[in-house]
């Protein structure tokens, strides 16, 4: 199959106006201008006045709290907190497993098509592999290093059960509700089975004063000996600079998430000076629960908008930046390889944007458009080749199913 658009934005290369792509077998083959020539014979999808794009990689956030969006609002971050522990603790099995269809329905239509999930139950790896979207499922721990053999047969029983485009890992969930122990046990599991981990680290102030002795968060891992190219770093908004060599020595990503961190208070993360530091940075919502909503696209422009101000350096973060840290970024810090930009051998997945303000034509730059030129709607998702959502139908997915977890 052929997609035709008036601009393939590669995310490797420079914008290709008229642009094409040749999927086979779930893989890119070809990307350029005039395939349909050098192909006669392949189908032809023509997306007309849109941007073909990589899809979005949310870098992090939390599915199963989906039901819970708003709920953040005004709320201190330790009574916030709280309220995701009550509702974890309140919920039926099936609750988190209708609560993530909700978000995964909401994703797909805002053009994600690759996620970085963190859960508690592990339910949200079967909703992510179910709608047919790619991912990295990190299955926190809030056990004690006694049980954690067993989390181990609970991430092998898990990974069975789901597709091969869904990933399973460890998630000692942060420093202050597990044990120094748990976390290197943890590191240890990953290591031996080869499992990606992610922690949220420095979201808040408090950590460091946990942390004590004039420590900081990455400090208290470093000195643990855990950090690694395997690991991803969930906000880390309080970081100064040696946190952040200490971070790019490792080789570990970061999961930026900048309108949760800001709704809850959390602060503003150093995002021009983790970029600097040559740290892989991907983009994430964090959860419905914190969040206005699981908008990729949003969080970008939101992104951009801040570190802009927060800088007072109209230059220091651009629109292709912000674009960058929504898919291939994300990609990387997922540790997931061919996947975030067209490239031929690279996984077909994909979307197609139409920008409908009536100025959008007005600019000339696509990765401005994106962020600059009004409502978007995203009309056709992709992954691995397969057609998940296109013109507002999601192909994979009941949504009116995902609904009751609000009745």
């Amino acid at each position: 199959m052929i997609y035709s658009a008036s601009i393939v934005l590669p995310m490797d290369g420079p914008p290709i106006p008229n642009g094409q792509l040749l999927v086979r077998s779930g893989v890119i083959e070809a990307v350029g201008a005039n395939l349909s020539k050098s192909h006669p014979n392949e189908p032809l999808k023509d997306l007309g006045d849109a941007i073909l794009m990589p899809g979005f990689v949310n870098a992090h956030t939390h599915l199963d709290f989906s039901a819970l969006k708003g709920t953040a609002d005004g709320k201190p971050f330790a009574e916030w907190l709280s309220s995701m522990t009550a509702f974890i603790l309140g919920r039926r099995r099936e609750d988190f497993y209708w609560s993530g269809m909700l978000g995964a329905a909401e994703m797909v239509r805002a053009g994600t098509t690759c996620v970085g999930d963190s859960t508690p139950v592990g339910d949200s790896a079967t909703v992510i592999s179910d709608v047919g979207l790619r991912g990295v499922v990190y299955r926190e721990t809030f056990d004690h290093a006694d049980k954690l053999d067993r989390l181990g047969d609970c991430i092998a029983e898990l990974q069975a059960k789901v597709s091969n485009n869904v990933r399973i890992g460890v998630s000692p969930h942060t420093i202050y509700t597990q044990s120094p122990e748990v976390i290197r046990l943890s590191a240890q599991l990953a290591a031996e089975r080869g499992l990606p981990v992610m922690i949220h680290l420095a979201e808040t102030r408090e950590e460091s004063v946990f942390c004590g002795q004039c420590r900081t968060p990455a400090v208290y891992l470093a000195e643990m000996g855990v950090l690694s190219s395997d690991w991803l770093l969930a906000h880390c908004v309080h970081c100064d600079n040696d946190d952040l060599a200490i971070f790019a020595q490792s080789g570990a990503a970061v999961a930026h998430c900048p309108r949760s961190n800001a709704l809850l208070g959390a602060g503003i993360a150093p995002l021009s000076r983790l970029l600097q530091a040559g740290i892989t940075v991907g983009l994430g919502t964090d959860s419905a629960a914190s969040n206005f909503d699981l908008d990729l696209l949003s969080e970008a422009r939101f992104a951009l908008a801040i570190h802009r101000g927060a800088s007072e350096d109209a230059s220091s973060i651009t629109a292709e930046t912000v674009l960058q840290m929504a898919t291939i970024g994300g990609a990387r810090a997922l540790g997931l390889e061919q996947v975030g930009c067209l490239a031929p051998g690279w996984a077909a997945d994909f979307i197609a944007i139409r920008v409908g303000d009536e100025s959008a034509p007005m600019c000339y730059n696509p990765y401005s458009k994106l962020i600059f030129g009004g409502r978007t709607e995203v009309v056709l998702s992709v992954v691995a080749g397969r057609e998940i959502m296109s013109e507002g139908q999601l192909l994979s997915l009941d949504e009116a199913a995902s609904e009751q977890v609000e009745s």
